[in-house]
């Protein structure tokens, strides 16, 4: 009888701990934005990124050499995964959609037509082959008027 009392016990305890379930506090998705530009000896840097705060992101950052190389990476994360755009004229690169990341390359000895997605979402990304061989894209705060996109 004392046995059947301990198992009755036993078996009321872990069925217990079975259904608790802890309150986990809600809280509201909390958009961001940041940016930054760094200088240095070799190279300039910068990044900027802005999320809703439920998982969809906007951002690019850029790397400029002394030597005029530059590579900007336009990206955007969200419901239809990760997609990113590399624009550089950095000797050695191709027109190329690895990974459904498209290389838009300026380079002297760049080969293949510039790629663009397949989605209908992307086609803002389309370039022309004759683009300026020196262009330099700067980055600016997404809040600032130059930012938005023709």
């Amino acid at each position: 009888m004392q046995l059947l009392i301990i198992l009755a016990a036993i078996l009321a305890t872990v069925s217990a701990q079975a259904t608790y379930r802890p309150q986990v506090p809600q809280y509201a998705p909390i958009p961001y934005s940041f940016n930054y530009l760094a200088e240095g000896d070799e190279a300039t840097n910068g990044h900027q990124e802005t999320g809703d705060g439920n998982g969809n992101v906007q951002g690019s950052y850029t790397i400029t050499h002394q030597d005029g190389t530059s590579r900007v990476v336009e990206y955007t994360a969200g419901p239809d995964g990760f997609k990113a755009v590399v624009r550089t004229n950095e000797p050695g690169t191709d027109n190329s959609n690895p990974a459904d990341v498209v290389f838009e390359s300026t380079a002297p000895d760049a080969r293949g037509p510039i790629i663009t997605y397949g989605n209908t979402a992307s086609q803002r990304y389309t370039t022309n082959r004759n683009q300026p061989q020196n262009m330099r894209y700067v980055l600016v705060p997404s809040t600032d008027p130059r930012a938005r996109r023709q």
